[in-house]
């Protein structure tokens, strides 16, 4: 884009200056030196562990992905053709949407608070209720935005199993239940409701049952939307569900904390007390048992169809339960994320999203890019959906990564376990070195390979070959924090941190400059055309020219990362007191800034 703007801005200049009319041609040679904002070329990855995302913005700061943790997920449904997943997050405001084993395919930021999905008998779309927008939105496979649909108070839930390709909604705020057309036109409405929470269809008959919380009543319509037949005796039904097979329901009440069961005119036949604040169930329509998710005791159980518990699995406030009947298992969502399980309830797959991201390294061609995470110690391999391709799983705190000159082989710093780390484009373990104590930072020489270790609890820095080998150990540091390389001459920048300066090292372990009261300086990132270097304090953000004579200050708040465009030279700067990214050119100046995050801890250029 930039180019274009560029090649036109040079046209009015060459027709003013053809037409010998100097006036005007010199108050549009100001414009556009001075005046024009200068064009944002490059996409950028974000890194915010505060925020717990990784985001993907395009040229000009559109947002384009948010890669983000996955807990407490309210609604899920599995998709009947795939067997795959779609899981809202009403925090992060997305739909995202998993494979059949549980990894993800892609996040979808089209949301303000997501909070009920379901899917049509036939596989073909997904429908959403974003109370936060007072809508109905139906999407394809794919993510896109098929409909819109509005005119709803608060639609807390939805169900799009009737056998006519109908939606029903459970409106809480207008007391309502709704039926749409699968075009999204009304077709009924039933507002003799006080507070529906919950509302599940019988796919065979289309009868739809709706739990009213306050009433303490159950009232099931015909698939019209008339002939209601209330059925009183409840405290607080808070969710309902109905077994497809023989049309009976299963109602959670949690003023009495238990799991009543009805048959299909109504009459209760079984109850299972002694729950704790059940929330969701799922009903296995192979066998008919059911799977409760009783948050308040921390378990997922499951009953029989006599009402009886058979199973019993800790975990952590479960959310929401749904049943697979491709292959039998159970999804169930719960504080810190996503898990399966089987039939049997042993434990198949686990999904948290990103906890503690700290580090991020973009291949050099393709468009993936390895994301780190802090907490559960794995790298994924991902691109700008949040599709997971791969996964380096097994490490202890990792705090750096970086591709080699070639782009097959990946260096990790796994901190926690004190070495580094070697693996090829595809994530395969090639090399293991020791010896290390909590390294912090690497920097690899784009032309040789070489790779510079910020070896940070031994207060050293380490140049290692290619293959891994030591070449070189410089010590006297105190708790160098960071590294970068100018892979025109091979020296290295290190932020020496607790000794308060910045420290320029020639290829041989030769000290060219050491620059004093930089305050903790955690971040040097070199500018590649030439040589200079930024660098990131407690207090400033600074940089120096290629002899470490400084050339401006600025930013007083605290910086923490540093990203330098190889093109231009602008750089980005995560300022983590403020929680603003800022863009700015090579001689300082803001060309913008990026609110709304927390920590900005890492920036990755996207060419």
């Amino acid at each position: 884009m930039s180019s274009i703007i560029n090649s036109m801005k040079i046209k009015l200049l060459e027709y003013f200056w053809a037409q010998n009319d100097e006036l005007f041609f010199s108050i549009l040679l100001c414009a556009i030196l001075f005046i024009s904002p200068p064009c944002i070329d490059a996409s950028v990855w974000i890194i915010d562990p505060g925020l717990r995302e990784a985001v993907f913005m395009e040229p000009g700061g559109e947002m384009n992905t948010r890669i983000t943790c996955l807990e407490n997920i309210p609604s899920m449904v599995v998709d009947p053709v795939t067997g795959g997943c779609l899981a809202l997050n009403s925090t992060k405001k997305q739909a995202i949407l998993f494979n059949s084993s549980g990894s993800v395919k892609q996040y979808i930021d089209k949301f303000n608070f997501p909070v009920s999905c379901s899917v049509p008998k036939l596989g073909t779309c997904f429908w959403i209720s974003d109370c936060g927008n007072h809508c109905l939105i139906k999407i394809d496979k794919s993510g896109n935005i098929v409909n819109t649909v509005y005119g709803f108070g608060y639609p807390c839930e939805i169900d799009a199993t009737a056998p006519d390709g109908g939606i029903w909604i459970a409106d809480s705020l207008l007391g309502e239940a709704i039926k749409l057309r699968s075009d999204g036109a009304v077709q009924c409405r039933f507002n003799l409701l006080e507070s529906p929470v919950s509302l599940s269809v019988n796919s065979n008959n289309g009868v739809c049952w709706i739990a009213d919380y306050k009433r303490g009543n159950i009232t099931k319509l015909s698939s019209s939307g008339t002939d209601p037949f209330r059925i009183p005796g409840f405290h607080k039904p808070a969710k309902i569900r109905v077994d497809n097979r023989d049309g009976y329901c299963w109602v959670l009440d949690q003023g009495t904390n238990s799991a009543i069961k009805l048959n299909s005119t109504g009459d209760r036949i079984l109850e299972t007390p002694g729950l704790n604040h059940p929330v969701d169930i799922a009903i296995n329509t192979v066998d008919s048992c059911c799977w409760i998710a009783d948050n308040g005791a921390d378990r997922l159980i499951k009953i029989n169809d006599t009402g009886s518990i058979i199973l019993s699995i800790c975990i952590a406030e479960p959310l929401a339960v749904v049943f697979n009947k491709l292959d039998g298992n159970i999804w169930v969502s719960y504080k810190y994320g996503l898990r399966i399980y089987n039939s049997s309830g042993t434990f198949l797959h686990e999904e948290r999203g990103l906890v503690e991201p700290v580090a991020c390294a973009a291949e050099l061609t393709g468009r993936k890019i390895w994301i780190m995470d802090r907490y559960s110690g794995v790298i994924y391999k991902t691109n700008t959906s949040g599709e997971v391709f791969n996964k380096i799983t097994g490490l202890t705190r990792p705090a750096a990564i970086a591709y080699d000159s070639t782009g097959e082989r990946l260096w990790v710093a796994d901190t926690g376990a004190d070495r580094l780390l070697q693996y090829d484009k595809d994530g395969v373990l090639l090399n293991e070195l020791c010896g290390f104590a909590k390294p912090q930072c690497l920097a690899v020489n784009q032309l040789n390979s070489f790779c510079w270790v910020a070896d940070t609890e031994n207060n050293a820095v380490v140049k290692l070959s290619e293959s891994g080998a030591e070449l070189l150990r410089l010590t006297g540091f105190k708790c160098p924090r960071s590294v970068d390389v100018d892979n025109s001459d091979g020296s290295c920048w290190v932020a020496d941190s607790l000794h308060g300066k910045i420290v320029k090292i020639s290829e041989s372990g030769t000290i060219l400059a050491m620059i004093y009261d930089t305050s903790i300086c955690v971040g040097v990132k070199v500018d590649q055309r030439d040589g200079s270097c930024w660098a990131a304090t407690t207090y400033y953000t600074l940089k120096y020219d290629h002899d470490g004579l400084p050339l401006f200050q600025l930013l007083k708040n605290p910086s923490r990362t540093l990203c330098i465009d190889p093109d231009d030279g602008s750089c980005w700067v995560g300022d983590y007191n403020s929680g603003v990214v800022y863009h700015m050119t090579s001689d300082g100046d803001i060309i913008n800034q990026f609110d709304n995050y927390n920590n900005p801890i890492s920036i990755q250029i996207w060419k």
